[in-house]
């Protein structure tokens, strides 16, 4: 370790302490949550005192200015966040994740971000319809990629892309270019997270110097990260992280609506089934303890998994096929667990919850909304996580 890693790693705060910076803010990005959600962007507020609070840094690498944490600090950041506004959660996942990959960057391109600004935020997205040439020392590019959540907040962007021209040949990529290169088009107009402002990222003949790109097949082949920082086992470790990255708004959500209803059942009348007090009706409170069973079983087992990714990241080692399988396949059902006890919820809290100026409605909407990302489709990862769990080869897994 360098002297400058030492110092860096002194100033690192620690997971309690930065898990208590996220909830500090569940005030203010309660305040700031409906606003969000009609504006389709966060407010400078919010941004502001998320960055103030060092949590758009947690996978910046330690050296740069980054705290460098781990997959399980993240989390739960994400998940205090969401208590306050899904949408602030899910742009400070996406934007930790795609810290994360600079990561494996080479240390050029690390650099190139962070070195002047230890702040500085990326957005990403994988979606493209794109044309690439090549070009002396690298490559142009044009193109456009939607849902690039945190656009608005980002600069710079990592954009999949289907070719690289390098001494592997084609084949898909992320290219890292600033946001001043590029331009926004307004198209994020969708049921839930709006605020996270998820646009489409326009690219007109953008030059790509060969250090800021990534090939996808190196970042996951064992001893192949462009990286030369190799001590840092963070970025070795499973593309899960990107999955942990979404999750954490979906856990924190579901338990604030949990909070939200039991609070609301406290004398609240239910003429129709002769209830003076729901919180009195033992219908309400066996569906109460449904919703909430889903949610504990969700937080558990999502914090159990990400612990070992942890674990066999600081050990070195890389996950096996079997364990990338189950993980996956355990994020998707957590997140269909969450789903589940919002449901739940929703019908308990009775038509007033689905009212305008109801919180819960804008909480369930955000949550069905975080909850379809394809990442999270069940079957799919059930079928891998079996073809693993009985020794059959499993195939890509993008984001695993």
């Amino acid at each position: 370790m360098s002297t400058s890693d030492s110092v860096a790693t002194a100033t690192v705060p620690s997971r309690q302490e930065l898990v208590e910076r996220a909830r500090s803010l569940r005030p203010l990005l309660t305040a700031y949550a409906e606003q969000a959600d009609r504006d389709r962007v966060l407010a400078p507020e919010v941004v502001d005192a998320i960055t103030e609070a060092g949590l758009f840094k947690l996978l910046v690498p330690k050296r740069l200015g980054g705290y460098e944490t781990d997959v399980l600090t993240m989390l739960d950041v994400l998940t205090e966040l969401s208590k306050g506004c899904v949408s602030a959660s899910w742009v400070t996942g996406v934007l930790s994740f795609a810290a994360w990959q600079i990561g494996m960057f080479t240390d050029q391109a690390q650099r190139d971000v962070f070195e002047e600004n230890p702040d500085a935020r990326v957005c990403w997205s994988l979606s493209a319809a794109v044309e690439v040439k090549p070009g002396e020392g690298g490559t142009i590019v044009s193109g456009r990629w939607p849902n690039a959540s945190g656009s608005a907040q980002a600069d710079w962007a990592l954009l999949g892309l289907p070719l690289a021209f390098g001494p592997r040949g084609p084949e898909f990529s992320m290219a890292l270019i600033p946001m001043s290169e590029t331009t926004i088009d307004d198209t994020w107009d969708i049921a839930g997270v709006r605020g996270s402002a998820s646009n489409t990222i326009v690219a007109q003949e953008v030059f790509v110097p060969e250090h800021r790109w990534l090939a996808l097949a190196a970042a996951t082949e064992e001893g192949a990260i462009l990286s030369p920082h190799t001590g840092e086992t963070l970025y070795r470790t499973a593309w899960s992280v990107g999955g942990y990255a979404l999750l954490g708004s979906q856990l924190g959500v579901a338990s604030a609506m949990l909070e939200l209803v039991l609070e609301r059942s406290e004398g609240k009348m239910i003429p129709a089934a002769g209830i003076m007090d729901q919180s009195e009706w033992a219908t309400f409170q066996m569906e109460a303890a449904e919703a909430a069973t889903k949610i504990d079983a969700a937080i558990m087992l999502t914090r159990r998994d990400a612990e070992q990714v942890d674990a066999v990241s600081r050990r070195g080692e890389r996950m096996s096929q079997l364990d990338r399988a189950r993980i996956r396949n355990n994020q998707a059902w957590a997140s269909n667990q969450l789903k589940e006890a919002a449901e739940i919820l929703m019908v308990e809290a009775g038509v007033t919850a689905f009212f305008g100026e109801s919180p819960l409605q804008r909480m369930w909407r955000d949550l069905s909304v975080a909850h379809a990302h394809t990442g999270f489709r069940l079957k799919p990862n059930q079928e891998k996580y079996g073809r693993a769990l009985t020794g059959k080869e499993v195939g890509p897994m993008p984001m695993g």
